[in-house]
Formats: structure tokens, C-alpha cells, sequence
């Protein structure tokens, strides 16, 4: 039997009673259709079927609201004598004006009947009418991304017999798509990808199964990005994810794995981070250029509590966020130490405000960047703390490029101080923990904490170059921080001085290595051709420098302009006091270098400094040198071929500077003295050594065999009070004064034979005046032309100077006569 154009009204309805108010519930029809009815007697038993045969109908399935219109095909019920009832539904329709079918079968009776349905549709609009048809808040969550383009839609209801349980499954393949999702709203297009929803519907009110009792059911909603792909700005965008519910609790985790090459560090990107709640980390390390990148995300969306069921909690980044990324190709520009470094790649995460760093590597120019591990703490209010190095690895420049960029990203106090140095050449830097904290966006926006107090157990192992020199340069109570506090904001340097409101420094501790490869660099002298090494430890208090010690060993160093090797010693920087005439300054740094010993021409020298990190730079250096092979020093200066300097020199040197007291100008001054008690000294140009070479020429032929000479330093001259010649032929003593660069030469030289100076050991001057005059001239030394010009002179009486030059002369005869 057959009945055609049958309206689907309530009228109709309401004669079929139950089971057509469940009909109208689950598909909520409207139009007509045909229906068919057949029964028919078999072997087994008799069968009947019920066929509904909507005539461009318009439904909406309660599991899944998507208008469906033109609704054709057949819903067919078989009941047998056998069987239970079956439902066969094979329908096709359209959904915004694109081909839908649902196709299954409903078998049994009762609440629970077996359910098995396949909702399809092709090339759907992406419309909220799409999104809103999705079972329970996952329409919410879908529109947070914003998705427009076109899908394919798959939804699967799949029910089992007597389970009071329904599985729906939902897929909608996307393609040509845009999207730019709420929590991370970067923009992507040309997106294509998979979206499955997967839920289960039960009736709380009744258990899962007849007999057992009523339970609260876990969650097993779930939703699963998969395959995504898409661009931004030409770049290629990659994405997966899934969101599930959080075993015991009532949140739920969104975990994304996102992907790209080549995107660009631009505003969009910016906008993304701070969506995240990550504009510190972005204005902490100022990205820029194009960033090759994978990163997983684990956003955790928290459920109100069971206390405050109508409270939607916010989302709280340190709490909620956790972030991994691996990366290579931006440039950045931390705010804790502002040195722009591009071709950046490494990995970080972000987890409880905090940031890990592993295996970062880098430029600057012609200096590469490393970095094994760091961990950097991101506070409300704009403060930064990071931990460069330590005991996962350290910091590691090379070469290390003192230029106008890395004397900019110093604060000021060190910036002065290590542009003072004047370090160039080869040099290598290997921080083995670097600690920084920047002071807040606000002063006074968090109360302070309580000093956080680390004992000297918390040392690090010291450089190797420790084992070499002793004492250790440790200051004792001075350590570096394993661990930033754990409350707001942190305070692992506990400043020894109130810190002004408007402090612009950030507190810095370093524990570093220099290695020097033939640099060159200014301590008030000139280091040249510096190989070895520096280590040394110190503070930065964000308003003047701490207490700083470390150690110096050097292979080899032309040290005013001469030749040292295997030098050592120890440096030390006290902590800046203030100035009393200038309230909120601080007097200059000043550096001690003690224990110093090297050896120079096989000899050994010794000394100290001290250095005043003041604009200009002041100095004070004491030298004592033992032991100097004068072949050596020859070789080194390379002395005529004929020139014959044998035998050792002693010596000692202090060069300062000071002010003028007249013209407020300063000046270089010092004085030494320089013995050579014993040797060869034949055919020589030279007659000064370790400060300044005198060019001189003694008669030719004539060896001396011993030198004594003491002088005074003042601007570029270099006066010479004594220089004595003691040989056995002859002897020569005077004074003078040259400059520096050797042109202004004016000296005054007494000649005594050595059998007159013998006359001497025993007799006064006054009784050998006569004799003495009689075998004495003067000769004077200056330079014309660029030459050296030797005037000799007969001297007629014996005059002070000749009397002074006798008395220096005169407690040499033993050695020079050989008695």
C-alpha cells in the first residue's frame, strides 16, 4: 500500500503517538512524503515494512543540527516475527545548496536501540551554521579559530544495543581555508587539514547499562587537528594538534604542534605572543627577520570549580601555558644584555613563567655565539632574570669583538671600564655563567622580597687556571646563583646600597675565561702580541661595580714593547665606594694586579699595578727584573752584527701618571735603575735598555764590564742622572736626557782611564786633582741631522761633575782593577 504527498504537520504526527514524537524529535521534518506499507507472510514467520519516502523534505538531525533541504530517498522500518524492529535510512539531500546523504540502520527497541548513521557532505561552506551543528561547546571551541573556506563533512552516531552510550565521531576535511585562531591570532591561508570531533552522549539520569548502577561517566570528548597545512605571508605553516579532557579534573588540554619556514617575525607574530600572554618574552628578546621553527604547545583550558561552578577562570600564562621551540634564523636583541645576535637557532621552553634555553648558537658579525643552557624568568612587572651557563654549560663568543655594538649592550659602568682596556686582536670569551637581573618596568610596582642569601657552597668549579696560580682568586662571600627565587620578583643579588627608583642598569654576575690569541690592549702601557689566558669573576651592583677577582696567565706579551713569557699573577677590584663630593656617584674603579712574575730575556720580572678606571685612565706600575741575559736582549733589538753584549742586568722601573699641578695636565713619570754588575759590552749602539734604547757610541774597540745607570720618566723625556762604563781600559761616566722617540739627544760624558780610577780606591780628591786633570776629558753626545755627534773636550780642572762621576766610579776600582 501506498500513500503520496502526506504533509509531515502535526497533524499527522500526533496520530502515530510515541514513536512519532521521537521521529519529529530526532529529525525534526517538514514537507511531504510518500509512505509505504508491506506485509507479507514467509517460512520463518511474517515480516512487515514501513517506508517514509520524503518528497524534497527538510530535516535537521537532533545529533547533528546542519539543515539538510531536499531531503530523497527512504526510511524504511522492518519488523519480523523473528526480529526486533530495523530502521534502514538511505537519504540525500542538500546543505547550502552542496549534495548531503545519511545513510545507516537503527535496529531494537526501547531508549537504547543499536545506532549506526553516516552524515556526508561534500565541499560545505565553512559558516557557523557548519560549526553550530557540532555536539556540546565544541562549537565555541571551533569558532575561536575563525575558520572560513570549504570542507567535507563525515559524522558518524554509532550506539550499541542496550548501552545507554552514543560514540559520535565528526570529521570535516578542510581546504582552501583561512583561519587565525583566538589564542594564538596568526593568521594562515591557503589552509587545508582535518578536523575530527569525537564525542559520547548519555542520559545521566539512567546507567550505562540496565542493571548496573548510575555513575558519573569520564570524559572521553576529544579534539583532534590533523594534518594542517597552510601559509602566512608566503611562509609555510604546518599544524596537528589534539584537546582532551584532564584525568580527574575538569579541564581540559589543548596540545598544538605547529610548524613553519621562513615566517616572518612581523606584527602578526607579535599580536600571536601577547595573545598567549607572552608579550614579555617577545619584547624580552625583540625577534626580527624570518624564523624557521617547530613548537609544541600545551594550553590548558581549566574548568570552573566544583566551589564556584559559574566561575569561567581566565587564562594565566605561567600557570596554563607550557611552550617548546625549536628554531633557527632570527636575529634578536635581549633586553638583559642588548647584543644583536642574527642567524639565531637553538631551543627554548616556556613553562610557569619561565624560559630554558639549550643549545643556542649565533652571529655578530664575524663572532659566533653559543650557548649550552640558560634559563630566563619573565615577571608582570617587566623585570627579567636570566641564568646564562652554570653547571648544564656556558656562554661562548668567539672571536670576541670589542666594537661600538657590545660596548652598548655593557652598562655603563662596565662599558667605561672595558672600553678603557682598548682590547683588540684575536681574543676568545667563554662565560661559564653569566647571571642578569633587569630592574622593573615600574620601581616599587611589587613589594621587594627578602634577600635570597646563597652560600659559598654554591661555587662552581673554577677554571683550570686556578690549579696554576695561588692563592685562588675567590672572594670570599661572593657567589654566583644557581636558582632564581621563587617568589616575585626575584632577588638573588641583594644590593649592598639602596637602589634609586630610576635605575636603568641591570645587576649582573659573571664568572669568565678570556682567551687571548695574539691580541693587543692598554693598562696605562701597551700589551701587544698577548697570548694566555684571563679568568675572573666579579659583580655588577646596577649602579657601580662590585667586588671582581680573577687570575692572569700569559704564554707570551710584548709588554712595552718588550718580549715576556710565561707571566702570571692576580687581579683584584674592590667594590666601588661613593663620592662623598657627588651624592649618588661613585668613585672611579680602581684595579690591583699583585703577584706578578714573568720572565723576561731568561731573567725573571716581578712586580704590581694599579690602574684607575677614570676618564683619563690613571696608572702605577712597580717592575723589579733579575737575571736579564743581555744576549737576549740584543737578539731581540738587533743590534749590529759587530756589537758584542754578553753577561746580566738588573733592574727596577716605576711609570705612573699624575696631573700637573700648573697645567692640569697629565702626564706620564717614573724613575728606575739599571745594573750590570758583571758582563761584555763591546762595540755598542746601544747604552739604555728596558724602558727606553739610548743610542750611544763609546770609542771604538773598547769593551766594558760593568753598566750602572738611573734615570727619571716626565711627559717624553727620559733624564738620564746617572750612566756609568766601567772597563778595564777605560771608564765612563755622565748624565743627560733624550726623548722617546730618540731624535733629542743630549748627554755629557767624563772619560777616566781605569789605572787613574785605580789611584782612586784609597786616595781623596783633593790630592790627585793635579794627576787626574791631566788624563781627563769630557765628551758631548746630541743628535744633528739624525745623526749622533760625539764632541770630546779636554777638561782643565776637576769640576763637580767630574768630582760626582770620581765618587760613583770610585767604589767600583775593585772589580775594575781586579783587586
Amino acid at each position: 500500500m501506498t500513500l503520496s504527498g502526506v504533509p509531515l504537520d502535526e497533524a499527522f504526527l500526533s496520530r502515530f503517538g510515541e514513536k512519532a514524537e521521537k521521529a519529529k524529535k530526532m529529525l525534526s521534518p517538514s514537507g511531504t512524503i510518500e509512505l509505504g506499507y508491506k506485509f507479507a507472510r514467509e517460512s520463518n514467520g511474517w515480516k512487515r515494512e514501513y517506508e517514509v519516502r520524503p518528497q524534497y523534505v527538510a530535516i535537521t538531525y537532533e545529533k547533528f543540527k546542519y539543515p539538510v533541504t531536499e531531503v530523497q530517498g527512504s526510511v524504511k522500518k522492518t519488523v519480523t516475527s523473528v526480529d526486533g524492529p530495523s530502521t534502514a535510512i538511505d537519504l540525500r539531500g542538500k546543505a547550502a545548496g552542496q549534495p548531503v546523504t545519511l545513510i545507516g540502520k537503527i535496529a531494537g527497541e526501547g531508549p537504547d536501540p543499536a545506532i549506526e548513521l553516516r552524515l556526508a557532505g561534500i565541499n560545505l561552506p565553512l559558516d557557523d551554521a557548519l560549526i553550530a551543528a557540532l555536539p556540546g561547546n565544541y562549537p565555541d571551541i571551533i569558532r575561536q579559530f575563525h575558520s572560513t573556506g570549504r570542507a567535507d563533512l563525515t559524522a558518524k552516531i554509532v550506539q550499541q544495543a542496550g548501552c545507554n552510550l552514543c560514540d559520535n565521531e565528526f570529521r570535516v576535511e578542510v581546504r582552501e581555508a583561512k583561519l587565525k585562531y583566538d589564542m594564538f591570532p596568526y593568521q594562515v591561508e591557503k589552509v587545508k587539514g582535518q578536523i575530527v570531533v569525537r564525542t559520547t552522549v548519555t542520559d545521566s539520569s539512567r546507567p550505562v547499562k540496565p542493571g548496573e548502577a548510575i555513575r558519573s561517566f569520564a570524559d572521553r570528548d576529544e579534539l583532534i587537528l590533523d594534518g594542517f597545512s597552510g601559509t602566512h605571508a608566503g611562509a609555510a605553516i604546518w599544524l596537528n594538534g589534539t584537546k582532551r579532557s584532564v584525568p580527574g579534573s575538569n579541564n581540559r588540554l589543548l596540545t598544538l604542534h605547529i610548524g613553519g619556514n621562513s615566517c616572518p617575525a612581523d606584527a602578526d607574530l607579535k599580536t600571536a605572543m601577547g595573545a598567549l600572554k607572552l608579550s614579555e618574552m617577545w619584547s624580552t628578546f625583540s625577534p626580527k627577520g624570518s624564523i624557521t621553527f617547530s613548537a609544541d604547545l600545551d594550553i590548558l583550558d581549566r574548568g570552573p570549580l566544583p566551589s564556584r561552578p559559574e566561575f569561567d577562570p581566565p587564562f594565566n600564562a605561567a600557570s596554563d601555558l607550557k611552550l617548546t621551540f625549536n628554531f633557527l634564523g632570527p636575529t634578536v636583541t635581549p633586553a638583559f644584555f642588548p647584543y644583536e645576535v642574527s642567524e639565531l637557532e637553538g631551543w627554548l621552553q616556556y613553562k610557569n613563567g619561565r624560559v630554558d634555553l639549550v643549545n643556542f648558537a649565533g652571529k655578530h658579525g664575524a663572532s659566533r655565539l653559543k650557548l649550552e643552557a640558560g634559563e630566563v624568568r619573565l615577571y608582570p612587572d617587566g623585570m627579567v632574570w636570566a641564568n646564562l651557563g652554570g653547571l648544564k654549560g656556558g656562554l661562548e663568543l668567539k672571536p670576541l669583538i670589542v666594537d661600538d655594538d657590545l660596548l652598548r649592550a655593557l652598562p655603563n659602568k662596565l662599558r667605561s671600564a672595558v672600553s678603557e682596556l682598548q682590547l683588540k686582536g684575536r681574543a676568545e670569551l667563554s662565560i661559564r655563567q653569566l647571571v642578569v637581573l633587569t630592574p622593573p618596568d615600574a620601581a616599587g610596582a611589587v613589594p621587594p622580597p627578602d634577600p635570597f642569601q646563597v652560600s659559598g657552597a654554591g661555587f662552581l668549579p673554577t677554571s683550570s687556571l686556578q690549579s696554576r696560580i695561588s692563592p685562588p682568586y675567590l672572594a670570599r662571600g661572593q657567589s654566583p646563583v644557581g636558582a632564581a627565587p621563587q617568589r616575585l620578583p626575584p632577588s638573588f643579588l641583594p644590593p649592598p646600597t639602596p637602589l634609586p627608583s630610576n635605575r636603568p642598569d641591570p645587576v649582573v654576575y659573571w664568572d669568565a675565561d678570556m682567551k687571548l690569541d695574539g691580541a693587543s690592549l692598554d693598562t696605562g702601557i701597551p700589551w701587544e702580541d698577548v697570548f694566555g689566558a684571563v679568568s675572573c669573576r666579579g659583580r655588577y651592583e646596577g649602579t657601580h661595580l662590585g667586588l671582581v677577582r680573577g687570575n692572569v696567565f700569559l704564554d707570551r706579551a710584548v709588554v712595552s714593547k718588550q718580549p715576556v713569557i710565561n707571566a702570571q699573577g692576580q687581579v683584584r677590584v674592590a667594590p666601588q665606594l661613593p663620592d662623598p663630593a657627588s651624592p649618588g656617584k661613585y668613585l672611579p674603579s680602581e684595579l690591583e694586579f699583585t703577584s706578578i712574575v714573568g720572565t723576561l730575556f731568561q731573567g725573571l720580572v716581578g712586580g704590581e699595578a694599579r690602574v684607575v678606571l677614570a676618564e683619563p685612565m690613571r696608572y702605577d706600575l712597580w717592575l723589579t727584573a733579575t737575571d736579564v741575559q743581555l744576549e737576549d736582549l740584543a737578539k731581540h733589538h738587533r743590534l749590529a752584527s759587530d756589537a758584542d753584549l754578553k753577561g746580566t742586568a738588573q733592574a727596577q722601573l716605576r711609570v705612573y701618571n699624575r696631573q700637573d699641578p700648573k697645567t692640569g695636565q697629565w702626564a706620564v713619570e717614573g724613575l728606575g735603575k739599571i745594573d750590570v754588575p758583571q758582563g761584555r759590552m763591546y762595540n755598542l749602539p746601544v747604552m739604555l735598555d728596558l724602558v727606553k734604547v739610548l743610542k750611544l757610541q763609546a770609542p771604538d774597540k773598547t769593551a766594558f764590564e760593568e753598566a750602572h745607570a738611573t734615570f727619571h720618566l716626565r711627559g717624553d723625556r727620559i733624564k738620564v742622572d746617572q750612566l756609568d762604563l766601567i772597563g778595564k781600559a777605560i771608564c765612563v761616566g755622565g748624565s743627560g736626557e733624550l726623548d722617546s722617540s730618540g731624535e733629542y739627544v743630549k748627554f755629557e760624558f767624563y772619560t777616566l782611564y781605569s789605572e787613574i780610577l785605580a789611584r782612586l780606591v784609597n786616595t781623596p780628591i783633593g790630592d790627585v786633582s793635579a794627576f787626574l786633570s791631566r788624563g781627563l776629558f769630557k765628551i758631548k753626545l746630541t743628535r744633528e741631522n739624525g745623526q749622533m755627534k760625539y764632541k770630546p773636550e779636554p777638561v782643565p780642572a776637576v769640576t763637580e761633575p767630574i768630582k760626582a762621576v770620581a765618587d760613583r766610579l770610585k767604589g767600583r776600582p775593585a772589580k775594575t782593577t781586579g783587586k
